[in-house]
């Protein structure tokens, strides 16, 4: 799960350092704010295979484009299919939004996370 997050904390550096306003979203760490975006997920086979579930924001950070990566396992852990989508809206700090992702195959396991997103603005409050 580490290297995921680590992969996730990549993704999100390189993006706020090729992002508009850059300097702007260099005050937050960007592996703290992938840390802060949590999956809630669970499997549904009718009327199609598919992942569905919540994108859970709990920084004071809000984002948009939420990308989600699923890798499909088999038995012993191996990746055997992937599928991609977006959260739908935007993630508000310390808000959540729904997800849903046709899957290609049935596994005995899904590992899901967040590939990419947008930062829109910090909150006030």
């Amino acid at each position: 799960m580490s290297r995921l997050l680590t992969a996730a904390a990549l993704v999100v550096a390189s993006l706020f350092a090729l992002a508009p306003g850059a300097g702007a979203a260099s005050e937050v760490a960007p592996s703290a704010l992938a840390d802060a975006l949590l999956i809630q997920s669970d499997v549904t086979h009718a009327p199609y295979l598919r992942l569905e579930g919540f994108v859970t924001n709990q920084s004071v950070y809000d984002v948009h484009n939420v990308r989600l990566h699923v890798e499909v396992l088999d038995t012993e852990g191996r990746r055997i299919a992937e599928a991609s989508g977006w959260a739908f809206g935007d993630v508000l700090g310390g808000g959540r939004t729904y997800f849903v992702i046709a899957l290609p195959a049935p596994g005995s396991a899904y590992r899901v996370s967040v590939s990419s997103f947008d930062l829109l603005a910090r909150r006030r409050g």
